[in-house]
């Protein structure tokens, strides 16, 4: 699948994973899709 999100980007399919999972983040990529991962500094902003 070709369209202009995926040549952006660089990858194979418009699947964005947006994680903060250690595993799931590479498994997306290694099947072509765009994964995130998400990190914080563990402290909460009571919102």
């Amino acid at each position: 699948m070709s369209n202009r999100f995926c040549e952006l980007v660089g990858v194979n399919f418009p699947l964005v994973a947006f994680s903060h999972g250690r595993d799931a983040v590479p498994a997306v990529s290694r099947a072509g899709g765009f994964g995130l991962l998400g990190a914080n500094n563990g402290k909460e902003t009571g919102a």
